[in-house]
């Protein structure tokens, strides 16, 4: 389930990055009868031994026992992929990071935590590889969060054939007094959206969005792009922020050996806070395989965002719940209305009982679910 589309295991905590061994896979699915290994050492790793296994039945995973969840488009090396982390401390091999994430596309590593460097003795390895700053996550202060007995609250997922969502909040900087909620919108298959409410309570608070990448990152519109394709845009949509950009170690993704490291770019956007107020990230991450493929996105309000491309205009709804705009009334926490070039209307909710559009009842149901039409 965790294993990244180029083979590879994810660099979370104290992992070292590095191609997952063939032959631990291949005694697993020998020794516990699992043919769907085969079919992905077939696919990830280009063995043939044999032919024939059919491919796990899922693709995306949600795991909320361990702490992670993954968002997956299908079993290729060249899917999108994204794994959030969002688990208890289990001890000095924690890092201090909680609702962060790692991301690929196109068989390459677009968004990398920095994993535990050489060894335990690396100097390095306190001060950065295990800091908050070195993670896909939002950071106050540039501190670490408190990790012990702090883990992700009121987590949520919903799944269809055209979205994956995932929401959750943490403590970790109650000090500052911060309530940090990060909800994920994976729009299969072609980008995530980002939105991060930073509920703060005093003013002065530097607020840190930071994205980790071994791409080459430069400044194009409000945000960044790759320099080389395949690639990805970060895309802030309807903010402007300051915005900052530096390199830090981090487990290679350029040699696929255990203990590796190399430096890599990263940038952030900054914000700072005011007393009792709430701050918004809300970021586009597009992958593209070539420099024309554009997306495009505007705010409508802090819970509508529409999200263009040649294909479709995508309205995302950010509900947490109860909510009537005019156009949608759901208790969904969030709702997909596509609006495809074709003339089609498509529409996904998460974990809600009704949607109406325009007036017309869309879907409904007895319980609580997630759906789509």
């Amino acid at each position: 389930t965790m294993l990244a589309p180029t083979g590879e295991v994810p660099a979370i905590n104290d992992s070292h990055r590095g191609l997952f061994p063939v032959k631990i896979l291949r005694d697993g699915a020998e020794s516990f009868g699992k043919p769907v290994v085969y079919a992905i050492l077939r696919n990830l790793f280009g063995e043939k031994k044999r032919g024939d296994e059919s491919l796990p039945q899922y693709t995306s995973r949600h795991m909320p026992a361990s702490g992670f969840s993954v968002m997956r488009t299908n079993w290729s090396p060249d899917a999108l992929y994204m794994t959030v982390n969002y688990g208890p401390e289990a001890g000095f091999h924690s890092h201090f990071d909680l609702l962060d994430f790692e991301a690929y596309a196109f068989g390459k590593p677009l968004a990398i935590d920095a994993g535990i460097g050489l060894t335990y003795d690396d100097p390095l390895y306190n001060p950065w590889y295990r800091s908050s700053k070195a993670h896909n996550m939002v950071a106050v202060n540039d501190s670490n969060i408190e990790r012990a007995g702090i883990q992700g609250e009121n987590i949520k997922w919903g799944s269809t054939n055209s979205l994956e969502f995932f929401a959750g909040e943490h403590r970790g900087y109650q000090r500052f007094g911060v309530l940090h909620r990060r909800q994920i919108a994976f729009v299969k298959p072609s980008y995530w959206f980002i939105l991060d409410d930073l509920s703060c309570t005093r003013k002065g608070d530097t607020l840190s969005w930071y994205f980790h990448s071994p791409e080459t990152l430069v400044p194009s519109e409000a945000g960044f792009v790759s320099t080389s394709a395949p690639g990805i845009r970060i895309l802030p949509v309807g903010q402007n922020f300051t915005t900052r950009s530096g390199k830090g170690m981090a487990a290679s993704t350029k040699e696929r050996i255990p203990g590796k490291v190399e430096e890599i770019p990263w940038i952030r956007f900054d914000q700072t806070s005011f007393r009792d107020s709430v701050h918004q990230f809300s970021i586009l991450l597009a992958p593209f395989l070539k420099q024309e493929d554009k997306h495009s996105a505007e705010k409508i309000s802090d819970r509508h965002y529409v999200v263009k491309s040649t294909a479709s205009a995508d309205h995302l709804y950010f509900t947490s719940g109860k909510y009537i705009d005019g156009t949608i009334e759901t208790d969904g926490i969030f709702v997909l209305i596509k609006l495809r070039s074709d003339g089609v209307t498509t529409y996904a909710v998460v974990d809600g009982t009704y949607l109406n559009y325009r007036g017309k009842n869309l879907w409904k149901s007895a319980t609580a679910a997630s759906a789509e039409g």
